[in-house]
């Protein structure tokens, strides 16, 4: 069963209300009014809300320890829905502690209304949340479960908890980054609907319904079909769910691509038992654990002990490194070349990203020098390649003007947290090294901006993550990507 979207409506005015909901009314299947969002004038005015009839709608009212406005009391919370007995909602949304009258429940139920009873923890998944969820379910029509979601394995735990529901109407799911799969797959936990917001996203993990249906492409995607996504931390930054869900409508391929923010990448990995997991996109940290977690690795993540890609198998995960392809492509376009055997290249970064790197730069007979921060990680990184090394600091200049011919940037310094930090501040640029930086967003890191006013040629990792979104886009699905960078670049978030 597609999974519906339902539009929360949180604005102060019934009027406002009604203009975010024309904004995107092509994009969704029922409303939720948050009555305790409204002026208390507005309240009154429940029983015009225009809506009523034409488009399934929620009543919600819901009290501050549960995540809304309302401070009244049990008494006037059960006097407000007796004043909406004969207004015509769809769906009151009753807390797991509101006790109505049996009489107004039942007076409700014989005007074809529903009832939703919900619990909200803004803490994490209580030890008793099953309970909780099977005794709301037996004065309920349908129960909701809202829970935070503070890491990946809390994430597994909600997919585990939704299927012991599973023989209960139910909506299930994860507040938070942590908790935006379940907004996107609540087919496969079997919801009811989702959840969208106004905005683009919010601290609830709420997305924009236009973005689930165009980005994500909700409303054609069934609870058994194939399930790929990007795991890292951070994530919110990243391009691969616009790049791969397009190009999965573009070759008519069916699946889904999501974002996984994640602590651990096993964490991920055993979703595979209640998902349609087919294949994942590895960012960082986790790119050298992916490799220690397949049961086989390509040559390049061999070598590099670092891969970005993972294929689920019968046999098990199959690692691939397509960062190798997608980051040496860029560069021997640059030069016009295939190989770069007369090229002495500085490499800022020891980690498994610096591995790729490094590794493809060796294949093609470059030379390299290794800087880091931590003199341990870099001299055993340059010892297990046999290069030199040195610490990112100064005193390493004159060292770095031998191997200047280019400087490839791949620590995280310059995206997420650490935006405008540039690590090779120090360094005076002369206008002949070409600067090259692998992260892709911001497109112009702090980096990249002071070499290119020194008028240094640049390359930014938005070439390497085209190159390589391709050769993935090919390993999940057999297709060439039907796009080139210039198209790739136009995608956004809508």
């Amino acid at each position: 069963m597609a999974l519906k979207i339902c539009l929360v409506l949180s604005r102060p005015t019934l009027e406002d209300d009604l203009n975010l909901y024309l904004t995107y009314q092509n994009y969704v299947d029922l409303v939720e009014v948050r009555a305790d969002k409204l002026h208390e004038s507005e309240r009154a005015r429940l029983g015009e809300w225009p809506l009523l009839k034409k488009i399934p709608s929620i009543l919600t009212l819901r009290v501050v320890e549960d995540g809304g406005d309302f401070r009244g009391s049990i008494d006037d919370r059960i006097r407000f829905f007796e004043e909406r007995l004969d207004e015509g909602w769809d769906w009151w949304d009753l807390e797991e502690n509101l006790e109505l009258p049996k009489n107004l429940v039942s007076e409700y139920r014989k005007k074809q209304g529903k009832v939703l009873r919900s619990f909200h923890d803004f803490s994490g998944i209580p030890n008793d949340a099953l309970e909780r969820a099977q005794r709301m379910a037996s004065q309920a029509d349908a129960v909701k479960v809202a829970v935070m979601v503070q890491n990946s394995a809390q994430l597994l735990e909600l997919f585990f908890l939704a299927q012991d529901l599973r023989k209960i109407p139910h909506v299930v799911l994860g507040m938070g980054e942590y908790g935006v799969p379940s907004r996107i797959l609540g087919a496969a936990l079997g919801s009811l609907w989702t959840y969208a917001s106004g905005e683009q996203t919010n601290n609830l993990g709420q997305l924009n319904p236009k973005t689930l249906r165009q980005v994500y492409h909700i409303e054609g995607w069934e609870a058994d079909q194939p399930v790929f996504g990007v795991v890292g931390n951070p994530i919110s930054h990243s391009k691969s769910p616009l790049i791969h869900n397009h190009g999965f409508e573009q070759v008519g391929f069916t699946g889904i691509y999501v974002p996984f923010l994640a602590d651990h990448l096993e964490d991920i990995l055993v979703l595979d038992e209640v998902l349609n997991l087919r294949g994942l996109s590895i960012t960082l940290p986790h790119k050298e654990k992916a490799v220690e977690l397949s049961y086989f690795a390509d040559e390049a993540s061999r070598s590099a002990k670092a891969a970005n890609t993972l294929l689920n198998t019968p046999k098990g995960w199959i690692a691939h490194n397509t960062d190798v392809v997608g980051f040496i492509k860029p560069l021997l376009r640059f030069w016009k070349v295939e190989q770069l055997h007369d090229k002495r290249i500085t490499v800022i970064g020891s980690g498994g990203a610096a591995r790729g790197v490094i590794w493809a730069l060796l294949n093609v007979g470059a030379k390299v020098l290794i800087l880091g921060r931590t003199p341990s990680k870099v001299e055993s990184l340059a010892r297990e390649f046999g290069l030199e090394w040195a610490i990112l600091q100064p005193d390493s200049i004159e060292k770095i003007t031998q191997f200047n011919h280019a400087i490839i940037q791949t620590s995280s310094a310059g995206m997420g947290e650490q935006i405008g930090v540039d690590p090779f501040e120090f360094y005076p640029w002369n206008g002949n090294e070409l600067a090259y930086d692998i992260i892709y967003k911001p497109r112009q890191t702090q980096f990249l901006k002071r070499a290119q006013q020194a008028g240094c040629p640049t390359l930014s990792g938005w070439e390497m993550f085209v190159e390589q979104a391709r050769e993935q886009f090919e390993l999940f699905t057999g297709e060439e990507l039907p796009l080139d960078g210039r198209a790739l670049e136009q995608l956004d978030w809508v």
